[in-house]
């Protein structure tokens, strides 16, 4: 897997899973087995209550899981969330498709101040959307999400 160094890393990228359930494991499933890549493409993953499609489909969702921040890749090693701009960039993917929880959406901003405590030379907070015509990804206000991060 490629690595770079953590001062080269300027952006947050922020996708949706596209899928209304999901965990780390199983998007590495997807990535790994789907799309034969080495790893999971994104370096954190923030849950909903749904961690598999049983859960979603028959409506049991799991509240703990709700808003959890789960690591993917390190930072060290170049994503493969946004092509074009993984060298530089983190990728962050929150589970769900149109519709997110408020304790989504919290961690997220809770996330995305941590990374930028830790990491000063992040100066861009964007969309995957912003980078695609092709993509809506990830469904969300990302004018709200710069404001409150």
């Amino acid at each position: 897997m490629k690595q770079r160094k953590i001062e080269d890393i300027d952006t947050i990228i922020i996708h949706c899973s596209a899928s209304e359930f999901g965990t780390a494991a199983l998007i590495r499933d997807w990535h790994v087995d789907g799309n034969g890549w080495e790893d999971i493409g994104y370096h954190y993953i923030v849950r909903n209550c749904y961690p598999l499609h049983e859960n979603y489909y028959f409506n049991k969702p799991i509240p703990k899981y709700d808003g959890q921040v789960e690591h993917g890749r390190t930072l060290e090693s170049v994503g493969a969330h946004c092509r074009q701009y993984n060298q530089k960039s983190i990728g962050i993917c929150l589970i769900g498709n149109n519709t997110f929880t408020g304790s989504q959406i919290e961690a997220l901003i809770k996330l995305i101040r941590q990374i930028k405590h830790n990491i000063p030379t992040i100066k861009h907070i964007k969309g995957h959307c912003e980078y695609t015509s092709s993509k809506t990804c990830p469904n969300l206000d990302m004018n709200y999400i710069r404001k409150m991060a």
